[in-house]
Formats: structure tokens, sequence, C-alpha cells
């Protein structure tokens, strides 16, 4: 669902954006091409811009948002995983946001990071490119490698790839008439 808020309207590049039933998008919220929002997330960009690169996903049950003078944004090929929380930060290209993890404000995740699944990054924190960050709150463990890097690459396209397949299986099940996106054209 997409929701205009005080004037912010949400940005789309459809036909290659895909936004599963129960997601909900509000506000200044920028989905560049094959991203794929999954269901049950919320992007409120109520009160500065979230911006979510080509080819990120965000998996099921996150919370994406943003306070004054902390915009959110999710450089392209990110996954962020299930039930994750991200608050005005900044995360870089090719990184991966575990399960449940939190990053909040003022966060700056370098390129190619990996945070690990339940990890807290405090206000503020910088992550240096290549990082692996775990625990409460995140500490940096080492050096993400050569394979890491690759695997989430991988990841990123896989999840352009499901986002195809639910909305072809979406399709086929209702006519596409439920709340995903793109609409569908006129119901049979």
């Amino acid at each position: 669902m997409l929701i205009e808020y005080a004037g912010r309207k949400p940005v789309v590049d459809a036909p290659s954006v895909w936004i599963a039933p129960q997601a909900i998008i509000v506000g200044s919220v920028r989905l560049a091409p094959e991203v794929s929002v999954w269901f049950g997330s919320v992007l409120r960009g109520d009160n500065e811009p979230i911006d979510v690169g080509a080819r990120s996903n965000i998996q099921e049950h996150c919370v994406l948002h943003t306070d004054p003078a902390y915009p959110l944004t999710i450089s392209q090929e990110c996954t962020v995983g299930h039930a994750a929380v991200l608050h005005g930060c900044w995360i870089g290209a090719q990184s991966l946001i575990g399960i449940g993890a939190i990053v909040l404000n003022g966060a700056r995740i370098g390129r190619h990071c990996l945070i690990g699944a339940g990890t807290l990054v405090p206000e503020g924190m910088e992550v240096p490119d290549r990082s692996l960050v775990v625990g409460v709150p995140g500490r940096i463990h080492r050096e993400v490698t050569g394979a890491e890097v690759a695997w989430i690459a991988e990841t990123a396209g896989r999840y352009v790839q499901r986002a195809a397949i639910c909305r072809a299986a979406i399709e086929a099940t209702d006519g596409g008439r439920g709340s995903t996106w793109p609409p569908p054209g006129p119901a049979p």
C-alpha cells in the first residue's frame, strides 16, 4: 500500500519494483529498479526521505523510519533481513543487515558489510567497508571474506528472482487484485 503523507508521495520505479501485499510505504520513499519490499514491512518517510537502491530487498516485517535531520539510505544490492529495524542510517552497497538487527540514527555502514542477526548498531557508529559487526552493542568482529562478499551479491540477485515468482503467484491466485505493486490492469 502506498500512502501520501503531508504532501509527500512514495516514488516507485514500476514495473520492476515489487511491493508485497500488506507492505506499507508512507511519505517520502523512493524505490529504485528491481527493489522488493516483502510482506508486513513498513517504510515510513514522514520526517525525512527514505531511499532504497536498485536490486535491494526489504524482507518480511522490517521497519524503516527516519527522524528530523536523519534520512535513511540503502544503497544498491543490499539485503535487509526479516524483522530488522533501520532508523535514520546509511547502508553502503552490497551489504547485508541480518535478521532482527537494529541500526540507529546517524550510523553509517560501509560497502560489503555483514551486520549479524540481532546486532544493535548504536547511533553514530561508523562501520568501515567489508566489516562483520555482531553483538549488543555491535562491535567489529573481523573483515568480511571474498566468499562472503560474493554471497551477499548472490542473495540480492536471488531476491530479485523471488519477487518475480511471488508477483506471478499472486496474479495467478487472485488476478493481481491484492494490494501488490505494480497494480494490475482492469479486472477480468
